[in-house]
Order: C-alpha cells, then sequence, then structure tokens
C-alpha cells in the first residue's frame, strides 16, 4: 500500500512538471474592428508601403532601459528592430512587460516608419501600441 501511494505521489509530482505556464497577455478591448497587416522579418525593408497601417509582428520582445523594442532575433540591439510606443494602459503594466521580456511575442500597434525609435537606433516604431501576446 506504501508503495502505490508512494508511485502517485512520484507521478502526480512528475505531472506538475509538465504543466504549461500561462502565457502573458495585454491587450486592450475593443480593437476587433482595427484591420490588420501581418509584418514578417522578411519583409522588413519594404515598411513604407505600409507605413500607417495598423500592423502585428512577431518577434522576440526586449523590455528594459530605454529599449522597448520587438526582433527578429534575440540580438536586443538589433538595428533591424522596431521601437514600441505602447498605449498608456498597457504601458502601465510594467511588471508584465518585464516578465515577458527576452521571449517570443507578437505586438498589434499602427507602424510609423518616419519615428525610428530611441535615438533614432530602429528600423521604425509601432505608435498606439495596443496588444502584445507571449508566443
Amino acid at each position: 500500500m506504501r508503495a502505490c501511494y508512494s508511485l502517485m505521489i512520484i507521478l502526480f509530482c512528475a505531472c506538475n512538471g509538465f504543466t504549461e505556464k500561462e502565457k502573458i497577455e495585454i491587450c486592450l478591448k475593443n480593437a476587433d474592428s482595427i484591420k490588420i497587416t501581418k509584418v514578417t522579418w522578411d519583409n522588413i525593408q519594404s515598411l513604407s508601403r505600409i507605413d500607417g497601417d495598423w500592423v502585428e509582428i512577431e518577434g522576440v520582445f526586449t523590455c528594459g532601459f530605454e529599449d522597448v523594442s520587438i526582433n527578429s532575433s534575440k540580438n536586443p540591439h538589433s538595428s533591424v528592430g522596431i521601437w514600441i510606443n505602447f498605449k498608456n494602459q498597457i504601458e502601465m503594466q510594467d511588471d508584465k512587460l518585464q516578465k515577458m521580456s527576452g521571449k517570443k511575442a507578437i505586438v498589434y500597434g499602427k507602424l510609423n516608419v518616419s519615428d525610428k525609435g530611441h535615438l533614432s537606433g530602429y528600423k521604425a516604431s509601432l505608435d498606439s501600441a495596443y496588444c502584445i501576446k507571449e508566443e
């Protein structure tokens, strides 16, 4: 009987190790009606064609001192990264954004190719970013 209880405890603990953590998602409501253009890192050089459009882009999110961006790789200082200007309601959730830093995410916002972000070090910026979802 003890062996059976021991086996159950071992199986319970082992199974808990395989549970997936809940992914973080910070999105504003009432954004469903916005027409979204999907941007990929393959067509990042032709952003001027969709300047001013609402876009979604997937990459590695960085949330650090003077660097809030999405990048194609884990290189947080990539010159092809996109600077993110979140809406205030999202920006105020800094603890969640910090937890997402360094992880794959999808960000939604309005593309602005004339704004190159902090110290003009980015390819473009996402203005009024209203949603970020951890992948």
